[in-house]
């Protein structure tokens, strides 16, 4: 797993992206720091390679996304990953509401990993939480977003869409 992680810091945006992605699918539950680094490239100079790492987020299972949050809030305190771990934790019982504050939120890295939420899996995929992406002021976001609804970019895990409005 460490080479894995070594290829996020490689020269070519191909190779962090697909770093990225062979994390999410070869991770165990001891790999929480290497979860963490992936977890990073929402930060990346690359736009292929965030959208990577917000598809990260939209396909991690719930543990590897808890995991990576964990190690990530602490291995870079007071920054973006913190925010996203004190959001996560502070507003873990309403989903809604921690979307809305993802999207919202002045720092771009939190408003992707917001993103990857708003099209993760559940029994449905709420169109809602995508359209909210859809109309965010970041131009990356609302890109990204339309992309995906556009393309139909839904997780394979979901039943079906839902044209339900989500509560505010």
């Amino acid at each position: 797993m460490s080479e894995l992680a070594a290829l996020l810091g490689d020269s070519n945006s191909r190779t962090r992206f697909d770093a990225v992605e062979s994390i999410l699918r070869c991770s165990t539950r001891d790999h929480g720091e290497y979860l963490a680094q992936a977890l990073f490239a929402l930060d990346d100079e690359h736009d292929a390679v965030r959208m990577g790492a917000v598809q990260f987020v939209r396909f991690a299972r719930d543990w590897q996304l808890r995991l990576a949050r964990q190690h990530a809030a602490l291995l870079k305190p007071q920054t973006a990953f913190s925010v996203i771990s004190d959001i996560s934790e502070q507003w873990r019982d309403d989903v809604s509401a921690m979307i809305r504050k993802m999207l919202d939120h002045s720092e771009p890295v939190v408003r992707r990993y917001g993103l990857g939420l708003a099209g993760r899996a559940r029994l449905v995929v709420v169109d809602a939480f995508v359209e909210w992406a859809r109309a965010s002021a970041d131009p990356e976001i609302s890109k990204l977003a339309a992309s995906c609804i556009e393309h139909n970019q839904i997780s394979h895990h979901a039943v079906w869409h839902s044209s339900l409005p989500a509560t505010a």
